[in-house]
């Protein structure tokens, strides 16, 4: 495996054909360009100790953990966002943290200002778990492994 960083991409390559298979075959990970086919791999849903694992990896990864403006009483207050470009793969997450008790509000095709690209915006779609109980909640289920996090985390007092 070689691992690779573009600005703020990380990626690896596989030079195992068998490694390949197994990350492809046994585990159910797309290949190449992934939008649409990505999805939570069937192998995790069945168990809830790796689908938990895999939702905190992903969020670890791709989530991030944000502290809002709130009133005097409580100055802020935490917000998990997640998004990517697919919309299914947003909603499979989303309602499997439903299943764990988990609330989200569910942001789909939501234009986004960029000017990095040529049309001038991008569309995706994004999850919020907010509220300092379901926020809780996410910490005591799935949590955190990156240090990012858990420092905003601890700063939010959700340790």
């Amino acid at each position: 495996m070689k691992m690779h960083d573009s600005n703020t991409t990380y990626g690896f390559r596989i030079h195992s054909l068998g490694l390949l298979m197994f990350f492809r075959d046994v585990i159910g990970l797309p290949c190449g360009k992934k939008y649409s086919t990505l999805r939570i791999p069937q192998l995790f849903k069945t168990d809830n100790k790796l689908k938990i694992s895999f939702i905190r990896g992903l969020a670890d990864t791709d989530f991030c953990i944000s502290l809002k403006r709130g009133s005097r009483k409580n100055p802020f207050y935490p917000v998990i966002s997640g998004s990517s470009k697919s919309k299914e793969f947003m909603s499979e997450i989303a309602d499997e943290l439903e299943h764990l008790g988990i609330h989200s509000r569910r942001y789909f095709d939501y234009i986004m200002k960029d000017t990095r690209l040529s049309n001038g915006f991008s569309i995706i779609n994004r999850i919020e778990i907010n509220r300092h109980d379901n926020v809780k909640r996410w910490m005591q289920i799935i949590g955190f492994k990156s240090p990012k996090h858990l420092k905003k985390a601890e700063k939010a007092s959700l340790l």
